[in-house]
């Protein structure tokens, strides 16, 4: 069943929270009470929004600070293209420090890791393996062969296929920034980094569990025409020494305030920025 999300139209107006394609929206600033008027976005602007600028970075030189942003796991050529360019910033500036800013990455395909680590100084690395249930169900929805069996699929060992130029493989330090939002492909970038000890997590714990249950499929019963869905695989993290987990905890958890949002400050960055200065 779909999550009910009351920033929609009908569910606005149901509660009758819509006046003249506005809603007033009341927050609390210094113990005062104000009161907003937010006009109603077109669902289509909306994405066309959400869809600008997905993945970018900055190069901070006083900082010897590379920022890699990254708000969709989408592997495309627009990423490839800018996860080059980025490196070649990070190599052209002598760049020691490299933050994979996820906090706004709720997840999508998980190759974009795999080419990220193709810039990374490491030989192999561990990554996460799948336990399939089959059925005859999951065999007609995704062509299995088998009809039955639980099997479990344990190489975890990836060789890392490093890009050909090396001037671009990098070996300074890794830095991760999560929130509550960093989620499923993005939830595994961060655990890949931390389950091979290759960087430090810094922020707030992420969205799902480092291994989780996924790759659900569809059913619809005959009379009453409702959906559902029935995840079949188990995802297992690399390193299942530090399961069980509920969730992927930062080593340096930083958690956002009221106030900081307020003040317009951003306290994982201004972390961050404190640690590498203390190296």
């Amino acid at each position: 069943m779909e999550k009910i999300n009351i920033t929609k139209e009908p569910f606005l107006n149901y509660l009758k929270l819509i006046d003249n394609e506005h809603v007033d929206i009341v927050v609390q600033r210094n113990n005062k009470k104000i009161t907003v008027k937010l006009p109603l976005i077109n669902q289509t602007e909306s994405v066309k929004q959400s869809n600008k600028l997905w993945v970018s970075y900055t190069i901070d030189t006083k900082n010897s600070l590379g920022v890699f942003r990254l708000d969709k796991c989408i592997y495309n050529d627009v990423y490839k293209k800018t996860l080059e360019n980025f490196f070649k910033e990070v190599a052209k500036n002598n760049i020691r420090n490299i933050a994979i800013e996820l906090r706004k990455n709720t997840g999508g395909n998980s190759q974009i890791i795999n080419e990220f680590m193709r810039y990374v100084d490491i030989d192999e690395y561990l990554f996460y393996t799948e336990d399939i249930r089959f059925s005859k169900q999951a065999s007609e929805q995704r062509r299995y062969i088998r009809k039955s069996r639980y099997k479990s699929y344990s190489n975890r060992t990836i060789v890392n296929k490093k890009v050909s130029n090396k001037d671009l493989i990098y070996n300074g330090k890794l830095y991760v920034l999560t929130s509550s939002y960093t989620f499923s492909s993005a939830n595994w970038f961060a655990v890949v980094i931390r389950d091979n000890n290759l960087g430090i997590i810094i922020g707030e714990p992420t969205g799902n569990q480092p291994s989780s249950y996924g790759d659900i499929l569809r059913f619809q019963l005959p009379v009453s025409g409702f959906k559902f869905y029935v995840s079949h695989k188990k995802w297992v993290r690399p390193n299942t020494d530090n399961d069980p987990e509920n969730s992927l905890y930062p080593d340096v958890e930083i958690y956002t305030t009221i106030e900081d949002i307020l003040n317009e400050k951003d306290p994982q960055m201004e972390k961050l920025i404190k640690i590498i200065s203390k190296r």
